[in-house]
Formats: structure tokens, C-alpha cells, sequence
């Protein structure tokens, strides 16, 4: 027999089938088993068309010192290329490759056989360079360790089936339901883009779910993370868009899995190239459940000093979808002032687009305390959001709201300061106001604490229980100068119903008009300032008099 091997006369052969890929890659290669010295043979029968032109198989070399190859064109009208390729992807032998590939392929197809460390190998079959490839060629390869075996795996192969989604764009292939429901929000990246850092686009569910992004990458921001939960399903697809329809530079998009592997890449390998084809093919690439990451960047080489690439995408899996899951990316905003810049605001939930509104306008009292503090309402898992727009001023410098935690697992804050100018130190307290719960400038356990607090993840609270949010100037900053801020309490994923409340923020003037004494004004002293200084012959503004605690 070729090769030097010979079976033995008793031994038992098995048959298994599997089929070759439109879009043949190493991580879809179909198995032909365990290959073990003087123990076992492992063969496969297949063809290559003008359609399916390359052929991958992967076995496990379990037991041995070399490998050995035989390949056999059946039809022989053109030539067929033979690989042989190690765990990583990288081609060993080949009989159409490099002077040395060729070299270790001469052994391989020996009786000698190619020396080989024990693991996992590929071998891939295709047409020749410069070969024609419009002729069907029918062949078989048998992969073989020492000189005899006595057992015999033998794998037949079929080219994958004509479907004519594999050759259109994913988006043909899915078709929303009359009435979906359509969720949004908006989320800021972080600085320095990673994997760990990546903005949530939700749960991809089959015939359920659509999840789109829009965002744009830029010659200060090149680099772009999203993630997202494959929740159930057992294809992926996406449709990637680059809106610069006049101007566009080439942009990279990858599909990584959880451990950061890249599984799919518009502009790797030729294996990630065929594997990103069929996960933008109305099929999608075949997937297990669990997370996964789209990674969109510029092409090594870019320009992109005048060209900003604003591009959008959409996740789909099954044929169908009822619920329209929309992300909107921005960029981290420039610090101002000194400030740190702000950056990485995803708390991951989105807004229904028929959601409620309903507004209340209050009153922010100067020196209010945690029990004086502003009602803003319930709030209730995926169903409400209670937010707040409010600034802090030289006057009014510490500003309390309230709320009852009605039903949930977690509390989400996001918290944004328009102005930046100065400070702003951010607390989530108990209803008494003395136990803090976060703190953005407190303990190390408190700032952990509003991390978690300003992510997808939230806080713990109980139930029923009654909370505040204390805004105020952080120590040491400037309190002279007026803060505008806002924001949005969450629980769960989404909301139906936004409660939004406007807070004024109260002056000394109208403080005392309103009959407002408080610990840092008293009228009583003020007027006996004015009529002190005016004894004494010194023109004064009673609101200019004032005696102010320490803060």
C-alpha cells in the first residue's frame, strides 16, 4: 500500500459524514477524528466546485512521531492544492507553498512522513494556483501514523446545498413585524477602548430582537468597542453600513467572542474573510449563545484627519424581529476647566419610544437637608425613569431629591454635569441622609460603589424603601461658579414612563421674601447689619449681608 501502511486483515471501518462550507473556514473544519500511530486511518471523500472551492478538516494527532498524507484526484482535469496546517492557523506543508512547505510536504506524502509534535491539525484541500476552477474535481485524502491500523474512520463530505440567502445581504433576509417596538439611548465610549470598556447593545434573541448602533470613528477616536448578549439562537448576522457615501475610508469590522478571539474580520485572514461573508450573508455565521463583541476601526494607513467615519449596524438572528433595540455611540466630550474628561456613560437602558413624560416643577430650598429633601417619584424596574434637571449655584450649593425604590433588583444612575466648570460630588444616601450607599469622591468602597452605581450593573437596594440623591460642590473647588447638571434614575433595561422633574435652585432674595430662614441666612442679622452700616454712614445691599456657615 502507499506509503508504507497496510491494515490489518480484521480491521473495523467507520463511516461518518459531514459537509463542506460555502464559506469554509478553520473554526467551521469538519472533524475526521483521533489519529493515532499503527491504531487508526483517517480518510475523506469530498469535492471542490466553482461554488465551494476550498475544503477544511481538522483531527487530533493523539499518538505518534509523524504524520503521513496521501490526496488523490479522483476527476484529475485540473490540479488541487494540499495543506497542512497546525493549531494556529499556520500552513506547515504545503505542495503549492514556499520552497520549505514544499519540502515537509514531500515528507509528509512519504513513507517517512512528516514529523509531528502531538495537538491538533487542519488540512486543507483546493484548487491549484492558476487552476481551472470551473471543473468539479472529486477526491480523497487519507491521513495515516506508522505502518498498519486497525481501525478505519472514513468521512464523506457534501457541498453545503445551494440556499439562496448565503449569497444576500443579511438585512433581505430578516423582515420586522407590523408593529415593533422601539426602544433607544445614548452612551458615551471610553478614552482608551477595550474590550472590558465596550458599550452594551443588549440581548440578541432569534426572530425577537434587532440591535443597531450609529457612531463614528475618528483620528482622536480610530477605535470603537460594542457587546452584546447572544441570548438564543444559533446563527448571528450582521449589516454593517459606512455612511460616508462620498468620502469613505476603509473601515475594519470584527466579530470577537467573550474571550476577545476574533471570529469573523472584513479585513483578516482569508478564513475570517469568509467567516465575516457569511456572517453579513442572509444565513449569518453559526454561533453558540453568550457574549460577544463588535470591534469597528480604522485601516491600519487611514486618513482621517478630515474625514470622520460615521457608519451604523444592526444585529439580527433568525428571519424576523418584534423589538428594535437602538443604540446612539458618542465620543468622549473635552474636559473643560481642568476637569477630568467625560467619558464611558452606559448604564445600558433603554427608553420605549411611545414612553410616558410626565413633568413636575419644584423648588430647591437653600441648607435643605435629606428629610427636606425634593419628592421626584417611584421607581419601578422597566418600567419607570425619574430624572432631574437642576444646577447649583453660590447660594444654593448643596441641592437633596427623594425616591422610593418601588420594585427592582438594582438602581442606575447617570449622571452628567452640562457646565464642567467646576466639581460636583454625587451621593446615593439612606432616607435619613447619614449611611452612603456611593459616593463619586467618598471611600474607596464608596467610589466603587458609584461606579457600579453609574454602570450597567447598578446598585442593590431594598424594596419599598425610601432613598436620596445629594448634589453638591466637591471640597476644595470653586463655588462661585454655576453648575448645570441633570439626571436619570433606572432599574432594569428599559422604562415605559419618564418622570421628570425641573428644579429651581432658591436665592438669598427670594429666600427671605419667602419667609425661608435657614441655618447660612438669617434676616435677623442682616438687618442689623444694614441698619449698623448705615449708623456709620456706609451705603449696603441688604442681600449683601449675610452670615454663611462653613461648608
Amino acid at each position: 500500500m502507499p506509503l508504507g501502511v497496510t491494515g490489518a486483515s480484521n480491521a473495523a471501518t467507520t463511516f461518518l459524514t459531514g459537509y463542506n462550507s460555502v464559506f469554509p473556514s478553520l473554526t467551521s473544519a469538519t472533524s475526521l477524528g483521533g489519529l493515532s500511530e499503527d491504531s487508526t486511518s483517517l480518510n475523506a471523500l469530498g469535492a471542490v466546485d466553482s461554488n465551494v472551492s476550498e475544503s477544511d478538516y481538522s483531527f487530533n494527532f493523539e499518538q505518534g512521531s509523524a504524520i503521513k498524507l496521501q490526496l488523490s484526484n479522483y476527476t484529475n482535469t485540473t490540479s488541487l492544492r494540499a495543506q497542512l496546517l497546525d493549531v494556529t492557523g499556520n500552513v506547515i506543508a504545503d505542495n503549492y507553498g514556499t520552497s520549505d512547505q514544499q519540502t515537509a510536504y514531500g515528507k509528509l506524502a512519504s513513507s517517512d512522513g512528516l514529523p509531528a509534535s502531538n495537538g491538533t491539525y487542519y488540512v486543507k484541500i483546493s484548487y491549484a494556483p492558476n487552476a481551472a476552477t470551473d471543473d468539479t474535481q472529486n477526491y480523497s485524502l487519507q491521513l495515516f501514523s506508522g505502518t498498519t491500523y486497525d481501525n478505519n474512520i472514513i468521512t464523506s463530505t457534501q457541498i453545503q446545498s445551494y440556499d439562496p440567502n448565503l449569497f444576500v445581504p443579511s438585512a433581505s433576509s430578516v423582515t420586522s413585524s407590523t408593529h415593533a417596538e422601539s426602544y433607544a439611548k445614548s452612551s458615551t465610549f471610553f478614552a482608551d477602548a477595550s474590550a472590558s470598556k465596550a458599550i452594551s447593545l443588549g440581548d440578541l434573541i432569534r426572530n425577537k430582537t434587532d440591535l443597531s448602533a450609529s457612531s463614528k470613528i475618528t483620528l482622536g477616536y480610530p477605535t470603537n468597542y460594542f457587546s452584546f448578549n447572544f441570548k438564543e439562537g444559533d446563527a448571528i448576522k450582521l449589516s454593517f453600513n459606512n455612511s460616508n457615501v462620498d468620502n469613505p475610508q476603509a473601515l475594519q469590522v470584527q466579530l470577537l467572542d467573550s474571550s476577545g478571539k476574533v471570529v469573523a474580520d472584513n479585513q483578516g485572514s482569508e478564513d475570517l474573510k469568509n467567516a465575516y461573508t457569511q456572517l453579513t450573508s442572509g444565513v449569518g455565521l453559526k454561533a453558540s449563545t453568550g457574549k460577544y463583541f463588535v470591534k469597528v476601526s480604522a485601516v491600519s494607513g487611514s486618513n482621517l484627519s478630515n474625514n470622520a467615519q460615521t457608519y451604523n449596524f444592526q444585529l439580527y438572528s433568525g428571519s424576523s424581529y418584534n423589538q428594535v433595540y437602538e443604540t446612539t455611540a458618542k465620543q468622549p466630550v473635552s474636559a473643560k476647566a481642568g476637569n477630568p474628561v467625560k467619558e464611558g456613560l452606559d448604564v445600558g437602558v433603554f427608553e420605549a419610544a411611545n414612553a410616558k413624560q410626565a413633568t413636575q416643577k419644584k423648588f430647591n430650598q437653600i441648607n435643605a437637608t435629606a428629610s427636606s429633601a425634593v419628592p421626584i417619584g417611584y421607581l419601578f424596574e422597566n418600567k419607570t425613569s425619574l430624572s432631574v434637571s437642576s444646577l447649583l449655584t453660590r447660594d444654593d450649593n448643596e441641592e437633596y431629591y427623594s425616591f422610593v425604590f418601588q420594585k427592582g433588583d438594582a438602581v442606575k444612575l447617570d449622571f452628567t454635569n452640562a457646565t464642567n466648570t467646576s466639581s460636583v460630588r454625587v451621593q446615593l444616601l439612606d432616607q435619613t441622609g447619614n449611611y452612603v450607599y456611593a459616593d463619586n469622591k467618598g471611600t474607596d468602597e464608596q467610589k466603587k460603589n458609584y461606579q457600579s452605581l453609574t454602570s450597567t450593573k447598578g446598585v442593590e437596594l431594598g424594596n419599598g424603601g425610601s432613598y436620596v440623591i445629594k448634589i453638591f460642590y466637591a471640597q476644595d473647588t470653586n463655588k462661585t461658579l454655576s453648575q448645570i447638571y441633570g439626571f436619570n434614575l433606572y432599574s432594569g433595561t428599559s422604562f415605559i414612563e419618564n418622570d421628570k422633574t425641573t428644579a429651581s435652585a432658591q436665592n438669598y432674595q427670594n429666600a427671605l421674601l419667602s419667609g425661608n430662614a435657614t441655618k447660612s441666612y438669617s434676616s435677623a442679622a442682616a438687618a442689623a447689619s444694614y441698619y449698623s452700616d448705615s449708623y456709620n454712614g456706609t451705603s449696603t445691599d441688604i442681600f449683601g449681608n449675610k452670615t454663611t456657615s462653613s461648608s
